[in-house]
């Protein structure tokens, strides 16, 4: 199903994925990181927003959420339709876990704040 998102610009996607080596230390094999963007919305760009299509926007990591199946960070800067913003940062698939099970994370812990910065986009 397309969707639309703020991809995450390369710098951004290291940063993340340090973050969770020094949260997390160390996630076995089970675990796939992945930290590739934050959704806007099932489906493409509300109208409203189709001229930020292809802009640069920074979001504020400002805290992060974990189960046994996904880890997240919470995110604000820009619009979403998920209830928490966030970015999934690492899935444990051999638990069964997938990157659409961070929507439902309700354990947040606030945390010092960092900036990362994306591209938005409509995605298929």
């Amino acid at each position: 199903m397309p969707y639309s998102a703020v991809v995450l610009d390369s710098a951004s996607h290291v940063k993340l994925i340090h973050w969770l080596g020094v949260k997390f230390p160390p996630l076995n094999k089970d675990w796939e990181f992945i930290a590739p963007h934050m959704t806007i919305a099932m489906g493409g760009l509300p109208a409203s927003m189709i001229r930020d299509l292809g802009s640069i926007q920074e979001l504020e990591v400002n805290g992060f959420g974990f189960n046994n199946q996904v880890i997240a960070v919470r995110v604000s800067g820009y619009f979403t339709t998920n209830k928490n913003p966030h970015v999934t940062i690492a899935v444990n698939r051999a638990n069964g876990g997938k990157p659409v099970m961070s929507n439902a994370i309700a354990n947040w812990h606030d945390m010092a704040p960092f900036k990362i910065s994306g591209t938005v986009q409509e995605l298929k």
